[in-house]
This record gives C-alpha cells, structure tokens and sequence, in this order.
C-alpha cells in the first residue's frame, strides 16, 4: 500500500520561490499558499494574490484545487471567491489566488501570510453520447470531449 501512495506523490512537483509550503501536520489534506507581497484588500475587493507556487509537473489526472482558509473566512470574511480554484495539470504560470473581502473592513496581508490552502485531487474525463440520423435510423455515437488545444495562460483563458 505504501509504495501506492509514493508513486501517486511522485507524479506532482511544485517549485516555491520562497520555500514557504508544507503540510502543516502528517494528515493534512491541504498545504497553505502564503501571499508573496503586502497587501490591503479593501472591504468588498477582489484582488488576484501572487503566491509564489508553480505546478511543474502534474499528471493529466490530477488536478489541484484552491480553498479559503476556514480562519480568515470566519473570523474576516475574506474567502477564495471562485471556491474551489482549480489548476489544470497543464497550467504552469505562478498560482494567484482569487480573494474577495465580504467585510466592511480592509484586511491587511503581510508577505508570507497563509491566504489559501491548495490540495490535489484525481479527476476523470467524461464521453458524450451524440445521437446522429441518416434519414431513417438514429444511433448514438460515443465522442471525446477533449479539444487538442494547448494552453495560453489563466483565469478565463479557456472560457470567460
């Protein structure tokens, strides 16, 4: 069983500019992304946070996923707005984080403060059934969802 679980950590590397990400204890599901500047979110802001993080390798099965961080949201009102953010295997700029401040107060965040906590999760790629007729019959026809695109960029650079 263990050397499962070794080979599924070996297909995700991560480089961290400021050496600032660990699990903070043996069972924790999530490591905290700190913010790599200071920074005032104003209340009721949204603001794009630099991190530092970058994914460099990552299987095309996995994915990683950005949440808030149970304090700040509580005790601040300061959330990952777009919760959970997701970071596809293919993405390799700097991870920001998306934070929105539901207070009526400014929060200020100090470089190397924990603004967001990111975990990894396997993912699975669905078919569609397309129905197609010839004039007389129906049939279902199995399609692949998957464009052969690759990425340019984040936040909104495959959608709106």
């Amino acid at each position: 069983m263990e050397k499962e679980e070794n080979k599924e950590l070996k297909s995700l590397e991560i480089t961290d500019i400021h050496e600032w990400s660990f699990y903070e204890t043996k069972e924790s599901a999530c490591f905290d992304l700190r913010s790599s500047k200071d920074v005032i979110l104003q209340a009721h802001q949204r603001i794009l946070v630099s991190t530092g993080v970058y994914i460099n390798k990552m299987d095309s099965n996995l994915a990683g996923q950005v949440y808030s961080k149970s304090g700040i949201a509580y005790k601040y009102g300061v959330v990952v707005l777009n919760a959970p953010g997701i970071i596809d295997a293919d993405y390799k700029e700097e991870i920001k984080v998306l934070l929105m401040n539901h207070s009526e107060e400014n929060y200020v965040i100090k470089r190397g403060d924990a603004i967001a906590q990111i975990g990894f999760v396997k993912m699975f790629k669905a078919d569609k059934n397309v129905i197609e007729f010839d004039g007389c019959c129906c049939r279902v026809v199995k399609m692949t969802m998957i464009k052969d695109v690759e990425r340019k960029g984040g936040f909104g650079s495959t959608g709106n």
